[in-house]
C-alpha cells in the first residue's frame, strides 16, 4: 500500500471508528442550544429526547457535530434511506432546509448520505465497469455501412503491412540495420492502426467498445516511444524530466516509467478521497453568500453533502442505463450538463431562501465553481496517486 492509500484509509476509517469506538459521543451528543420544543414535532421536551418523535433536544450547528453523525447515517439507514431518497431527488431544497432547521429524526444524515451514494457509484463501477467501458451500439440502418468503410480501411492496411513485411525481408537479407529499423517502427505504428480499426468494427458490431484494449495500446505506445528515445533512436533530453527538485524528478520518473500502474492506482483509490470534495467546495459555496450572517458553514456542508450525494445517484442511475442498453453515450453525456444545474438551482432556492432570479445567478456561478472544485479534486488525486 502506497503513502496515498494510507492517508486516505485512514482518515475514512478514522472518522468511523471515532463512532464505533463511542469516543466524545455523549459529549457531541449534548452540544448544542437546547431547545424546550421539539423542532421536528413540536412537542415540549423536558429532557434530552423528544418523547414523542425521539429527537434530541440539543440541536447543533457545528462542523464537528457533522462528525458525530457519520456512522448513525451509514449504520442506521432502514426506513430513512425511503424518506430522504425521495426528498433528495424531487426537493433537495426542502431536505437542506428541514435538516438545517432541525427536522432531523426523519431523515439520513448528510454526511452518512454521502458516503453511502459514494460507495454505491464505486461498487457499480467495479461490477459494471468504470465508465467508458461500453459504447452503444450504432442503429441498425447505418451499423453495415460504417462496418463496410472501417472493412475497406482495414483491407488497406493488411496492404500496407504486407508491403512492409517484403520490404523487411529485402532489408534483412541485404544487412541494412537502418532501413530494418525504420521499416520495425512502420510495421509497429501499422499494427497499432489495424488493432484501432479492428476495435472500432468489433464496437459497430456488437455495441461494446473495448476501451480498456484501446487505452492500453496507447499507453503501450507512449511507453515504447520513450524507450525508443532512451535508447538512441529518438531525443531523450526532450522526454527526460530535470525539474531541479530530487525527489520530484524521481516521482516524475516513476509515472513515465510506469503509467498504467499510476493510472491503475488512481482509478483505483480516487474514491477514498471523495472526502476532499467537501473541504474544496466549502469556500467556494461560502463565497455565494458571504456577507449573509444568518447563515453558517454548517449549513453550506449540508448543502454540500446533499448536491454530492444526488450526482453519486445521477451517475449510478445513468451508467446502470448505459449498460443495460437503455440509452447510450449522448443521454449519458446530456443528462451530466442538464440535470445538475436544475438540481443546483431547486436546491439553491428552497434551501437559502432565495428568489428565481437569486437563484438563477447563483446556480450559474455554481457551475463555473463546480468545474473549478472538480479540477482541483483531480489535480490533488493525480498528485496523492504520485506517492
Amino acid at each position: 500500500m502506497s503513502e496515498g492509500d494510507a492517508i486516505g484509509g485512514f482518515v475514512t476509517g478514522s472518522l468511523i471508528a471515532r463512532e464505533l469506538s463511542g469516543t466524545g459521543a455523549r459529549h457531541a451528543a449534548h452540544t448544542g442550544e437546547k431547545h424546550e420544543t421539539c423542532l421536528n414535532c413540536g412537542t415540549p421536551t423536558p429532557g434530552h429526547y423528544c418523547p414523542e418523535c425521539g429527537q434530541h433536544a440539543h440541536v447543533a450547528r457545528s462542523i464537528g457535530h457533522i462528525l458525530h453523525e457519520l456512522a448513525h447515517g451509514i449504520l442506521h439507514l432502514d426506513g430513512k434511506v425511503w424518506r430522504t431518497l425521495p426528498m433528495l431527488i424531487a426537493k433537495p431544497g426542502r431536505l437542506t432546509r428541514d435538516y438545517v432547521e432541525g427536522r432531523r429524526a426523519r431523515y439520513v444524515a448528510p454526511f452518512g448520505i454521502f458516503l453511502f451514494t459514494v460507495f454505491a457509484m464505486y461498487f457499480t463501477f467495479a461490477f459494471i465497469g468504470a465508465p467508458g467501458g461500453i459504447m452503444p451500439a450504432v442503429p441498425a440502418g447505418g451499423a453495415d455501412e460504417a462496418a463496410a468503410e472501417m472493412q475497406t480501411e482495414l483491407n488497406a492496411v493488411n496492404e500496407r503491412l504486407a508491403a512492409l513485411y517484403e520490404e523487411r525481408v529485402a532489408a534483412r537479407a541485404a544487412g541494412d540495420d537502418a532501413a530494418l529499423a525504420r521499416i520495425d517502427a512502420d510495421i509497429a505504428d501499422a499494427e497499432f492502426e489495424k488493432r484501432i480499426i479492428e476495435r472500432a468494427y468489433n464496437s459497430v458490431r456488437t455495441g461494446n467498445f473495448d476501451w480498456q484494449g484501446q487505452v492500453d495500446d496507447i499507453t503501450g505506445q507512449i511507453v515504447a516511444q520513450k524507450r525508443a528515445a532512451e535508447s538512441g533512436e529518438g531525443q531523450p533530453e526532450s522526454t527526460n524530466m530535470n525539474t531541479g527538485v530530487g525527489w520530484l524528478d524521481d516521482k516524475l520518473q516513476h509515472i513515465t516509467g510506469n503509467p498504467e500502474l499510476y493510472f491503475y492506482k488512481i482509478k483505483q483509490s480516487a474514491y477514498k478521497y471523495s472526502f476532499l470534495l467537501l473541504p474544496i467546495s466549502l469556500p467556494f459555496v461560502w463565497l455565494l453568500f458571504f456577507w449573509r450572517r444568518d447563515l453558517h458553514l454548517y449549513d453550506h456542508t449540508v448543502f454540500i453533502l446533499y448536491s454530492l450525494s444526488f450526482m453519486s445517484l445521477l451517475t449510478i442511475l445513468l451508467w446502470v442505463g448505459m449498460a443495460a442498453g437503455i440509452w447510450g453515450w449522448a443521454v449519458f453525456w446530456s443528462a451530466l450538463t442538464f440535470i445538475p444545474p436544475v438540481h443546483m438551482y431547486k436546491q439553491l432556492k428552497y434551501a437559502y431562501g432565495l428568489g428565481r432570479a437569486g437563484a438563477l445567478a447563483r446556480t450559474v456561478v455554481l457551475c463555473a465553481f463546480t468545474i473549478a472544485a472538480l479540477t482541483i479534486f483531480a489535480m490533488i488525486v493525480a498528485a496523492l496517486g504520485a506517492l
